[in-house]
């Protein structure tokens, strides 16, 4: 079951969405890394295709058996686990939808987007990887592995440092003061609902 909630994102969110970009662009939004790329940029797109690996091969050896859980979760833990990779993939697709045509994955530095700054992007800078993070939380709760938490924080370790180190950098020197505007106005990833 764990592969097949793994597959779902995989066909909507990543290639779902680049039919649909190119649908839309004429592009399919991937910035592929390469070699002339900064070194933190090619760091984490090696990490993140690591990371990547290892929970394809946990989910899919869990789901076949090949592979055990560390324990049996309860049930309302894998309720939890269905309901927060839910919540997470629907804040995912949401977050796509409401890029629109500057929906990409990776950064080419030449490249000029939108800055989206309105639906879920008022509350939070980076609602798409908030899903990411959420729906990992949900598809480990599920199946419960050490291989497959590895696998999530080594995903986890990859965003905040393309995020960090490209993607935020990137982000001011296209847009300048808005994006300081916007970067000190509003949280990274999860909302602060202590904000009047």
């Amino acid at each position: 079951m764990t592969f097949f909630l793994l597959l779902v994102f995989t066909l909507t969110a990543v290639f779902g969405r680049m039919i649909l970009q190119y649908r839309m662009t004429g592009d399919c939004g991937i910035r592929v890394t390469g070699k002339d790329s900064p070194p933190v940029q090619i760091a984490a797109s090696l990490l993140l295709l690591v990371s990547g690996l290892i929970i394809v091969f946990c989910t899919l050896g869990l789901t076949m058996g090949y592979l055990k859980r560390s324990f049996q979760p309860s049930l309302i833990q894998m309720t939890m686990g269905y309901i927060l990779y839910s919540l997470g993939l629907i804040t995912v697709l949401v977050s796509q939808y409401q890029m629109g045509t500057a929906w990409r994955i990776g950064v080419n530095a030449d490249e000029k987007t939108e800055l989206v700054t309105q639906g879920l992007f008022k509350h939070v800078r980076n609602p798409i990887y908030t899903g990411l993070f959420i729906g990992s939380m949900g598809l480990w709760l599920v199946s419960p592995s050490i291989l497959l938490m590895l696998g999530l924080l080594g995903l986890y370790v990859a965003v905040e440092l393309f995020v960090r180190k490209v993607e935020e950098p990137y982000l001011l020197r296209q847009f300048g003061d808005e994006y300081k505007k916007w970067y000190h106005s509003t949280p990274r990833y999860f909302p602060n609902f202590n904000q009047k």
